[in-house]
């Protein structure tokens, strides 16, 4: 039996652009300090995601597809509104990726307007988009299923826009943004 190839360490594999490189650590989003909402590293400008995403085992492969990209970090996951508002506190994201249909205690829109008004922006993750946007919870919708090309250029397009950026690169599919 053949296996597998190996991916090499350090491959990325997507398109990484040498501008996005460029502008990481000038910190042009909200807040104080050089990198608001986001956490120096190495000289770079590191996005942390909490999770909230009540399926373990979509959270275990959303977590794995974030950090392929070596500009995001996940500090958490959360299946409901209770262990989302610990991990908030315990470490405060710089996003919170949201699932809006959560079981149990609490909805993700409950959460989203936990992380609202904490300032931490949000991006919704679901199956089932709500029929209208609420940009007042979140930045915008990431439609499942999706594909690990896809997370990975929804958060650089959200890191985009937290930071008071241009947005200059395609919208994938199954991102919509409020």
């Amino acid at each position: 039996m053949n296996a597998a190839p190996r991916i090499p360490d350090g491959l990325v594999p997507f398109p990484v652009n040498d501008e996005d490189v460029q502008l990481r650590g000038r910190g042009r989003g909200r807040g104080s300090g050089p990198c608001p909402t986001l956490v120096e590293d190495a000289g770079s400008c590191l996005l942390e995601i909490l999770i909230v995403e009540d399926d373990a085992q979509v959270a275990v492969l959303l977590k794995d597809m974030i950090e392929v990209a070596p500009d995001f970090r996940v500090t958490g996951i959360a299946k409901d509104l209770a262990e989302a508002l610990a991990a908030i506190a315990a470490h405060r994201p710089g996003l919170a990726l949201i699932d809006i249909h959560l079981g149990g205690y609490g909805t993700g829109i409950e959460v989203a307007a936990h992380t609202q008004e904490a300032g931490i922006p949000t991006l919704f993750s679901t199956g089932n988009p709500l029929p209208f946007p609420v940009p007042e919870l979140a930045l915008g919708c990431l439609c499942k299923p999706y594909t690990c090309y896809s997370v990975c250029q929804s958060l650089r397009i959200v890191d985009k826009i937290i930071r008071g950026d241009p947005v200059d690169q395609d919208v994938p599919l199954d991102l919509e943004l409020y």
